[in-house]
């Protein structure tokens, strides 16, 4: 997730090598190090913000598939009818 984090933060930024903050080394997109310029406090926090909204997606898409079955099987259908339908 650091690496979406930098790429969301630094526009610039055109390749990342390494995984960790400590052995990062990020180039624009001339190949110049850029690493110097980066944040740790703002990279971190937008790493909680990214995978809050990763979470919030996780949670809402398992929702909306909650809802649609529960519709379907308003409907009349079966469980195993609406996973051999929808591959769930």
């Amino acid at each position: 997730m650091i690496h979406e984090a930098i790429y969301s933060l630094y526009a610039n930024a055109r390749t990342i090598d390494g995984d960790t903050f400590e052995t990062i080394t990020v180039f624009d997109g001339s190949g110049s190090d850029i690493t110097s310029s980066l944040d740790k406090s703002a990279i971190d926090a937008e790493v909680v913000s990214l995978t809050a909204a990763a979470e919030a997606d996780t949670l809402k898409e398992a929702s909306d598939l909650a809802s649609a079955k529960s519709k379907l099987e308003g409907l009349g259908l079966s469980i195993d009818e609406i996973k051999v339908a929808f591959g769930i």
